[in-house]
């Protein structure tokens, strides 16, 4: 019986000496604490781009062109890297190379210095993401003159004077003009410092 009760009080001085102890560290849990989890980084899956206007008229107008950047689930992405680029004669101005805290980057898109009639084309690129939005810039007016106004049959030295104006009826100069007159063929050149083409 005596020898009994020594091996059990061996065996528990054992376990408790694997245990670490009575009142020491339990040692490290497999599990591990409460650490700060770090959530990946948002892919952008989609790119769309929207303008504040389909045309503008050629008197120094400008539109706004927003590029937004969204996820797969259709949630906005900050800190997307964008650019934008346009084409025919257009220029623009960007106040950032990254979406907000919103999911977008604004550019600002004027006409340049091209007053004519045309199609102007913005671009947005981010990553292996591409949007495209265009706009019309409108208000060139041509206008013809004959000169004399009444054409006396057989008689020569007969014109047409040409004006070329914007929206504001104000010159447009050195622009490219094509006046087609049937079997006279077609005439090309530039307005002058009025607008005139004759």
């Amino acid at each position: 019986m005596k020898m009994f009760k020594h091996i059990l009080a061996l065996w528990c001085l054992l376990a408790l000496a694997a245990c670490g102890g009575g009142g020491g560290s339990a040692g490290t849990s497999p599990i591990g604490g409460g650490g700060t989890v770090t959530p990946g980084e948002t892919a952008v899956a989609k790119l769309s781009l929207a303008l504040s206007a389909t045309s503008v008229v050629n008197t120094g107008a400008t539109i706004n062109a927003t590029a937004i950047a969204t996820s797969s689930g259709g949630q906005v992405v900050a800190t997307a890297p964008v650019t934008f680029s346009v084409d025919n004669n257009a220029t623009f101005a960007v106040g950032g190379t990254s979406t907000g805290a919103d999911g977008t980057l604004v550019a600002t898109v004027g006409i340049g210095a091209d007053k004519s009639n045309r199609v102007v084309t913005v671009t947005a690129v981010s990553g292996a993401f591409t949007a495209t939005a265009s706009f019309a810039v409108t208000g060139a007016k041509l206008t013809g003159t004959p000169v004399p106004t009444v054409v006396t049959p057989g008689s020569t030295g007969n014109r047409v004077d040409f004006r070329l104006v914007d929206a504001n009826d104000a010159p447009i100069a050195n622009e490219a003009i094509s006046v087609q007159a049937g079997s006279l063929g077609t005439v090309t050149g530039v307005t002058g410092t009025a607008g005139d083409f004759a």
